[in-house]
């Protein structure tokens, strides 16, 4: 389905304001931050950026904005612009078993203390005509030297 120019408006808004150094997405939902990969999903090798994040599981959607403000900031750092990426990430928990990690969101009332959670990916897919962007090897990627 296509997009009207209204939701075009308010995702090119909602980009820019998540890889700005001005502005900050927040929650008081307790978080670890872990890798950032590039790689290749599924039996269809879906290229994405994903980010692992150690969170309780019912408070995925409040993360949500804060993971793509970390997912395009890393993006700006290798000189990619998030445009592309696919706006809307897919969250996959991929161990169904519960772990403790260490809060590190500054916000949170329980920031520094251990907390059970689980490892939650947000994957954000990469669009076909960017996907030369990146080296690929076999499912992993990286970024291309931009010296």
């Amino acid at each position: 389905m296509a997009k009207t120019r209204e939701q075009a408006h308010t995702e090119f808004m909602i980009r820019e304001v998540a890889k700005s150094t001005y502005c900050k997405f927040g929650t008081f939902a307790p978080f670890a931050i872990g890798a950032f990969t590039l790689r290749r999903i599924g039996f269809a090798d879906i290229p994405v950026a994903c980010l692992e994040v150690t969170c309780k599981p019912e408070n995925t959607r409040d993360l949500t904005p804060v993971v793509r403000s970390i997912v395009y900031k890393e993006l700006e750092l290798h000189g990619v612009e998030s445009e592309i990426l696919e706006f809307t990430p897919t969250v996959n928990s991929g161990v169904n078993r519960q772990t403790l990690f260490v809060d590190e969101n500054k916000d949170s009332p329980t920031c520094g203390k251990r907390k059970r959670g689980r490892k939650m990916e947000w994957h954000f897919e990469i669009k076909k005509i960017h996907v030369a962007h990146f080296d690929w090897e076999g499912r992993r990627g990286k970024f291309r030297d931009t010296k």
